[in-house]
C-alpha cells in the first residue's frame, strides 16, 4: 500500500469520527442531559459509585447482573468517569458513546470494501453513514448507559471477523474470540455471536462433508461461550409479560423488525429479505466458503439470532423501539451487500439504487418525526428536571421530589429516587447542572427583585441607581479542596469596555481578572474559570453608575465535565471539519486512482 493511499485512509477515518460524533453530539446538545438517568441511578450509583466513595465498593458488584445483563465494561466506564472527573456526570458517558459508535462505523465500512467496491461501495457507503448520522436511535445516543450497546456491537462484529474470517487458530482467530468472551461483558446478546459462528460451522462442515481439528476447536470454543451464558442467564420475572405470548405474536414482532424502516408496510419484509436469502442460497452452493462468505453468513445469523430473541422476549411489547435500532442497521447492510454483490447488470444496478432510494426515503421519515416531535419534548422535560433537581439538592426537601411530576424525574419512583440520593456521598458527586452551589455568604441586596430568575441563589449585585463612591464587594475564603473549575454566573455589563465593572478571583499570591466575551445585561451569563491553588476568595467592583453586575453562586466542575460540554456546544464544528476531511480524502483517493491508471508518458514503442 502506497503512503499516499495509506494518508487518504487516515484523512477518511478521521472525518468519519468527526462527522458522526458531531451529529450524535448536535442530538445531545439539543435533548441531553448530564444528570443520571433510569438504569444509571441503580446499575452505577447504586451498586458501584455510592460504594466506591464509601470505601466498600467490591469487585463482585462490577459483576452482578443488571436484569438480565452483566454490564460490565459500562459499570467499569461509569466508575473510571467519577473516578477521573469526580463528579457523575452522564455528558462525559454520552461523548465516549458518540466516539463508539463511530467506531463502529470504520469497522462497518472496513468490511463492505473488502465484499464490494467501485459506486456500489460509495452508495452503501453513504447508506451506513446516513444511518449512523440520523437520530433514529436517540435513546441510545441520549442515555450514558447505552454504552452497553456499542460495545456489544463492536465485540460481536469483531468475534464474527476474527473468527470466520480465517483458517487456522492465529492472532486473529484468538482475538476474535477474545471479543467473544467479552461481549458477553457488555450484553446478555452477545452470546448471539456465538450462536451464529456455530451456525456458520456447521453449514461449512455439512458443504465439504469433512470435520477437522479446526472446525471442532472452533465449534468447541463457540459452544463454551454459549454454555457460560446459559449458566449465568438471569431471569427477571417483571419481564416476563413482555414475552411474545403466541407463535402468531413471535412472527408479528419479527416481520415488524424485518420489514424496518417501512414497518407500516409489512409485505416489504418479503421483498427486503429476498436478497439476503438469495445470497446464501447461492454462497450454499459453493464447494466451500471463502473467508469473506463466512463472514457474510456470520453477521446474517448473527442477525436472524437477534431478530428472533427480541421477537420472542420482546413480542409483547415494541421490538422497534429505538434503542434497538442501533443493532438493526446490519440487517439493512446484509441487505444491501446481497444486491451489490450480485453479478453486475443494468437490472441488478437498477435494483439496487431503487432499493437504496427506497431506505433512504423511509429513514428520512422516521428521522423527521423524532426531530419533530420526539425530541423537542425531551428538551422541555430536561429543562423542567434541572429545576426541580436544583431545588431539591439546594434544600434537601424530599418533598421537592415527592410532589413534582413524575415526567420532570430521571427514575420512575420518586420514592426510590429520595432513598437512593439521600446520601452526601452520592450527592458530593452529582454534575454541576444540578448540584449544590458553593456556599458563599450573600450580600443583603440579593432581594432585588428587578433581577431575572437565576438557576442558582443570586449573592450579590451591585446597586442600582446613581453611586456617589465605588462598590465593592469581598467573599470569605474558600476550601481548597474542591473541584478544578468554578462555574460563575453573571448578569450585567460585565466585559463591556464602556463600563468600570470587574470581578476578580484571588488567592494569597495573586488574583485574576473573570472577563466574559461580553456582557450579559438581560440574562445570566455563563463562564467557568480555573480554580487557583489554596484557599481563595472572589471580589467584586463596580465603581460608577453606567451598568451594573450580578453574581449568582458558583458550581464545581470537573476536568471531565468542562471537556465534554465544550465537545457538545461546538459540535458544529466537529461535524464541518468531518466533512472536509471526508472531502480531501475522497478526492485523495480519486487522485491517486486517476494517477495509477494514467498509461506511462515515459514508454512507448520502439519498433
Amino acid at each position: 500500500m502506497s503512503r499516499g493511499i495509506a494518508l487518504s485512509r487516515i484523512v477518511l477515518a478521521v472525518g468519519l469520527v468527526l462527522l458522526v460524533v458531531g451529529a450524535k453530539l448536535w442530538v445531545v446538545d439539543m435533548a441531553g442531559s448530564s444528570v443520571p438517568y433510569r438504569d444509571q441511578i441503580d446499575a452505577e450509583g447504586e451498586s458501584i459509585i455510592r460504594p466506591w466513595t464509601e470505601g466498600r465498593l467490591s469487585m463482585g458488584a462490577l459483576f452482578a447482573p443488571h436484569n438480565e445483563h452483566h454490564v460490565i465494561f459500562t459499570k467499569f466506564l461509569a466508575l473510571a468517569g467519577v473516578a477521573l472527573n469526580g463528579q457523575w456526570d452522564a455528558y462525559v458517558q454520552l461523548v465516549t458513546n458518540a466516539l463508539l459508535h463511530a467506531l463502529l462505523l470504520l469497522l462497518v465500512m472496513r468490511w463492505m470494501s473488502e465484499v464490494v467496491s467501485g459506486w456500489r461501495l460509495v452508495l452503501l457507503g453513504s447508506l451506513a453513514v446516513l444511518m449512523w448520522l440520523l437520530p433514529l436511535d436517540w435513546e441510545n445516543t441520549l442515555g450514558g448507559f447505552q454504552s452497553q450497546v456499542y460495545l456489544v456491537l463492536i465485540l460481536s462484529f469483531l468475534h464474527l471477523r476474527g473468527v470466520l474470517g480465517t483458517d487456522q487458530i492465529d492472532r486473529r482467530w484468538i482475538s476474535g474470540q477474545i471479543c467473544g468472551l467479552f461481549s458477553m461483558g457488555a450484553m446478555a446478546s452477545g452470546v448471539f455471536s456465538s450462536v451464529a459462528i456455530m451456525l456458520v460451522v456447521a453449514a461449512r462442515v455439512i458443504r465439504r462433508r469433512t470435520f477437522d481439528r479446526f472446525a471442532g476447536i472452533t465449534l468447541g470454543i463457540a459452544g463454551l461461550w454459549l454454555v457460560i451464558a446459559l449458566i449465568s442467564r438471569v431471569s427477571v420475572p417483571g419481564h416476563e409479560s413482555l414475552r411474545a405470548d403466541s407463535l402468531g405474536e413471535f412472527v408479528a414482532a419479527a416481520v415488524q423488525v424485518l420489514a424496518w424502516p417501512w414497518q407500516s408496510f409489512l409485505p416489504w419484509s418479503l421483498v427486503a429479505c429476498a436478497p439476503a436469502v438469495a445470497m446464501a442460497v447461492l454462497i450454499w452452493r459453493k464447494p466451500d466458503f471463502t473467508p469473506s462468505d463466512r463472514i457474510y453468513l456470520g453477521v446474517l445469523f448473527w442477525m436472524v439470532v437477534t431478530i428472533a430473541a427480541t421477537a420472542w422476549l420482546r413480542g409483547e411489547g415494541s421490538p422497534l423501539i429505538s434503542r434497538y435500532l442501533t443493532a438493526y442497521v446490519f440487517l439493512v447492510l446484509v441487505q444491501g451487500l446481497a444486491l451489490a454483490a450480485f453479478r453486475p447488470g443494468f437490472l441488478r444496478s437498477g435494483l439496487l439504487i431503487a432499493w437504496a432510494a427506497l431506505i433512504t426515503v423511509g429513514f428520512g421519515a422516521g428521522a423527521k418525526t423524532i426531530l419533530q416531535k420526539r425530541l423537542p419534548g425531551i428538551a422541555e422535560r430536561q429543562e423542567a428536571q434541572g429545576v426541580v433537581l436544583r431545588d431539591y439538592f439546594a434544600t434537601k426537601d424530599t418533598q421537592r421530589l415527592l410532589s413534582a411530576d413524575p415526567r420532570t424525574l430521571p427514575y420512575p419512583s420518586a420514592e426510590t429516587l429520595v432513598m437512593r440520593w439521600q446520601y452526601p456521598t452520592i450527592q458530593d458527586v452529582m454534575p454541576a447542572a444540578i448540584r449544590k452551589a458553593l456556599p458563599i455568604s450573600s450580600a443583603p441586596i440579593v432581594n432585588d427583585q428587578s433581577l431575572p430568575p437565576a438557576p442558582y441563589p443570586v449573592i450579590v449585585a451591585s446597586p442600582r441607581g446613581p453611586q456617589t463612591e465605588p462598590w465593592t464587594w469581598r467573599s470569605e475564603r474558600q476550601s481548597a479542596t474542591i473541584a478544578p473549575i468554578l462555574r460563575f454566573r453573571i448578569l450585567g455589563g460585565l466585559g463591556d469596555p464602556e463600563t468600570a465593572l470587574s470581578l476578580r478571583i484571588c488567592n494569597d499570591q495573586d488574583s485574576w481578572e473573570i472577563l466574559p466575551d461580553g456582557p450579559a445585561r438581560n440574562r445570566w451569563k455563563t463562564i467557568n474559570v480555573v480554580r487557583p491553588a489554596g484557599e481563595w476568595w472572589l471580589e467584586l467592583e463596580d465603581n460608577d453608575s453606567v451598568d451594573r453586575i450580578a453574581l449568582a453562586a458558583p458550581v464545581e466542575l470537573g476536568w471531565l465535565s468542562w471537556a465534554a460540554e465544550k465537545l457538545i456546544k461546538h459540535h458544529f464544528w466537529w461535524f464541518s471539519a468531518g466533512v472536509v476531511l471526508i472531502t480531501i480524502g475522497l478526492f485523495g483517493r480519486v487522485g491517486l486512482h486517476l494517477k495509477h491508471s494514467r498509461p506511462d508518458s515515459g514508454t512507448g514503442s520502439t519498433g
